[in-house]
């Protein structure tokens, strides 16, 4: 008995695989692990056959034997590319069933003409409202959750990735990138390979790139989409166009309050399929996003419906599009190595025929293929570009200023009749200097500043002379911190307070202060 996986734009059903297959899974741990071993298995029998054929002293092998050994050559072949191919699917997310596998084999040839829906700017008025979605922890840092569009209806997963320090309540407004993977593909592949919450993280960092948020959309909609994706509206299909405008920033507005509402600063980046994708929807819809980075994509669609017809294929033709097609203002940046004819003949062909209200950046590398080294070394130059389209500016560098601590309030139960003699001097440089023991303790002459604010702490241990890498981070009132160098930050108190020196404080200085040792935790010390 077979099952029809997946219809043509004519209509006509296919049976392309057993109802029994279609649901196995492609990228199961031990699936993979029993082709491999099965590989390992044939390459070893055809080992063992091979030796037998070529014993010393026999003249002629036996005719059963030689059938054996071609076929163990073949098996031993066929398992070792099935093991590594379904490796690669499995870190990629290519595919995810024997269906999926066989609607991709299939249905290639099988398009008929198709009818694209008409695309236009909408208003929040012009359907549902989106409601929030429940994110829930991925990988990687990224966030999922299972949306179902309003005004779409596709119900897929949308992965978010937000920087360090996000909140929803930090009264800030942050850019947002939507990211189109190719075909075949999948947004938990995309996470694993592209690498992109390092690039963006680093970026940001850096300060090439503000705090930014990092979307990647499933499309993977209908067998259709799997297959032969498209990033328009198919008469018939589901529609994957309105999804990308409409629903993807809908449900990242709505779950995210604080996403800036600028234009300029949403953007939305491709690879492969995807980077065709990316231009044609920044033209198209220009109203929602201003900026497209292009990874590998190419001028003339190759894949889905706008793929059916020459006269879909020429109206859909990037560089023609972009001269005919009334838009707003575009910054276009444009990636294709040499060695990949159509990535680089779209960079050329777009920047030789945008308008002059658009901005296009080509970076045509001599090597590099249709690869994802290609695209992840490239993604961080990409990302520097955008930064500099939004006009962010690298915030100055801050200057390493002294400041004195302030004086020390209440240490358990005893106070001190002074602030003991202790500074911060210019960041970066001074070294630990020695301290004077009271009862096993170090008595208070360290500041730790960190990112929620500025707090004393006191460091117990051997007295040595040491440099202190980075400022350390106490774990809360009355209990161990974190190791400081060669020390470790203790808090002592409840109210203490210290002025942070600099931006990224690194290493203080304290001078060795002398206490009375006769007077009991309680009494008044003072110093000597």
């Amino acid at each position: 008995m077979r099952e029809t996986l997946i219809t043509t734009l004519a209509g006509e059903p296919r049976a392309l695989a057993p109802q029994a297959l279609t649901h196995v899974s492609l990228v199961s741990t031990s699936l993979v692990h029993t082709v491999f071993l099965a590989a390992v298995v044939a390459v070893v029998l055809t080992g063992v056959l091979v030796a037998v054929r070529v014993r010393p002293g026999q003249r002629r092998a036996p005719r059963a034997l030689l059938v054996s050994t071609v076929a163990a050559l073949v098996l031993s072949q066929v398992l070792v590319l099935a093991a590594v191919g379904l490796r690669v699917n499995a870190s990629l997310g290519f595919v995810q069933t024997v269906g999926d596998l066989a609607a991709v084999a299939s249905s290639r040839d099988s398009q008929t003409e198709a009818q694209l829906a008409p695309v236009g700017a909408a208003s929040a008025q012009d359907g549902p409202t989106q409601p929030p979605a429940e994110f829930t922890p991925a990988q990687d840092g990224f966030v999922k959750a299972s949306v179902t569009g309003a005004r779409s209806g596709v119900t897929q997963e949308v992965w978010v990735w937000t920087p360090q320090g996000y909140s929803t309540t930090d009264q800030r407004s942050y850019p947002v990138i939507v990211f189109l993977y190719g075909d075949p593909g999948s947004a938990s592949g995309t996470v694993d390979t592209l690498k992109a919450s390092q690039a963006m993280q680093a970026a940001i960092d850096s300060g090439a790139l503000p705090p930014a948020i990092f979307v990647i959309p499933d499309l993977n909609a209908d067998e259709q989409q799997k297959s032969s994706p498209d990033c328009a509206d198919i008469v018939g299909h589901a529609k994957i166009g309105t999804w990308i405008q409409d629903d993807v920033p809908a449900v990242v507005r709505a779950s995210f309050p604080n996403v800036s509402k600028d234009r300029h600063q949403w953007a939305l980046a491709g690879l492969s399929s995807g980077g065709y994708c990316a231009g044609w929807t920044a033209i198209m819809r220009s109203d929602v996003y201003s900026s497209a980075i292009m990874m590998s994509g190419y001028d003339v669609p190759v894949l889905g419906g706008m793929s059916t017809s020459a006269e879909l294929r020429r109206e859909n033709t990037l560089s023609t599009l972009i001269t005919h097609h009334a838009h707003q203002p575009l910054d276009l940046w444009v990636l294709g190595a040499q060695d990949d004819h159509d990535s680089a003949e779209v960079a050329r062909n777009l920047r030789e025929t945008a308008p002059s209200s658009d901005s296009v950046e080509i970076t045509t590398p001599s090597s590099g293929g249709h690869s994802w080294t290609l695209w992840s070394s490239h993604l961080p130059q990409a990302l520097t570009w955008w930064g500099q389209k939004m006009g962010w500016r690298r915030p100055p560098p801050q200057r390493d200023r002294p400041t004195r601590l302030p004086r020390i309030r209440a240490v358990e139960g005893w106070r001190a009749s002074r602030t003991p003699s202790c500074q911060w001097t210019r960041c970066g440089r001074s070294p630990w200097h020695g301290w004077r023991h009271w009862r096993s303790q170090c008595l208070p002459c360290a500041a730790v500043v960190r990112a929620g604010g500025p707090h004393l702490a006191a460091c117990h241990g051997e007295v040595r002379t040491g440099r202190r890498r980075s400022a350390g981070r106490a774990a809360g009132p009355g209990r161990s911190g974190v190791p400081c160098g060669s020390w470790r930050a203790r808090w002592y108190g409840r109210r203490w307070w210290a002025w942070p020196v600099c931006s990224r404080p690194s290493r203080s200085v304290c001078w060795p202060t002398t206490w009375g040792s006769s007077t009991p935790p309680g009494g008044t010390r003072r110093r000597t």
